[in-house]
């Protein structure tokens, strides 16, 4: 009974998805105490979501079936012969529909890089800003060649049947272009960031977004914390701020 519990909790690991954090976005954003922070409007960082509208179900089943009996009579000898047959069919079908909205992730955007204490955050076109920080963002699987053969290699074996890991990367990139608010280009800020994370046959469709996800936040902080230590040349602190 130890045995098979033991054997049982190694199979769960297995079948456990993990992707790696690096140690530095564990970590509070950095933070600083200017004299007077910087005012930013952070705009754009905008991304399609699919978004169900409706679905529909439909399925029909139906059947069918004869019988009969033929008799023959000769001279001196006689036939006779019974049949039967029947059948059955069904169908199911399935449909989402649904359409690709246009959302923004700048409100959270925005937050982080209030938390670092250099940015004073605005909102509304009314209101003066010093910078408008135009942002976008990415994040997508990025396997390369030698993980494609490595899986592929693996997949003979059967073992991924065993939920034995199979290793991933997804990659983030960030850029963010700082205007000041008559269009003038200041500078820019570009991060990429890759991801490392075990995953299983039984649990890819979900752990590769989120793997993706998790580099797509990641290269944000990063050009976060770029922007910051340009802008804010003052004493810094370890005061704890948001993170992503």
């Amino acid at each position: 009974m130890r045995l098979t519990r033991t054997l049982l909790t190694a199979l769960l690991a297995l079948l456990t998805a993990c992707v790696s954090t690096p140690a530095k976005y564990s970590r509070p954003l950095q933070a600083y105490r200017p004299v007077k922070p910087v005012r930013i409007r952070v705009v754009g960082f905008e991304y399609d979501r699919f978004r169900v509208t409706g679905e529909s179900h439909a399925s029909n089943f139906g059947g069918a079936s004869g019988s009969g009996n033929l008799n023959a009579q000769g001279t001196g000898s006689g036939a006779r012969a019974d049949w039967c047959s029947s059948g059955s069919w069904g169908g199911q079908a399935h449909a989402v529909q649904g359409e690709y909205v246009r959302e923004t992730d700048a409100p959270e955007v925005a937050a982080d890089f209030a938390n670092t204490g250099c940015f004073q955050v605005v909102t509304g076109p009314d209101v003066h800003a010093d910078y408008v920080f135009d942002g976008r963002a990415t994040g997508y699987k990025a396997l390369g060649f030698g993980r494609r053969a490595l899986s592929l290699v693996e997949a003979f074996t059967l073992t991924p049947l065993l939920g034995m890991p199979l290793w991933g990367k997804a990659e983030g990139q960030s850029h963010v272009n700082v205007f000041r608010e008559d269009g003038t280009l200041v500078r820019s800020f570009h991060a990429t960031v890759p991801v490392n994370y075990a995953t299983t046959i039984y649990t890819y469709g979900e752990d590769n977004p989120a793997a993706a996800r998790a580099a797509w936040n990641f290269a944000i902080r990063d050009t976060i914390e770029q922007a910051a230590a340009a802008f804010c040349s003052g004493p810094r602190d370890a005061r704890a701020g948001g993170g992503r």
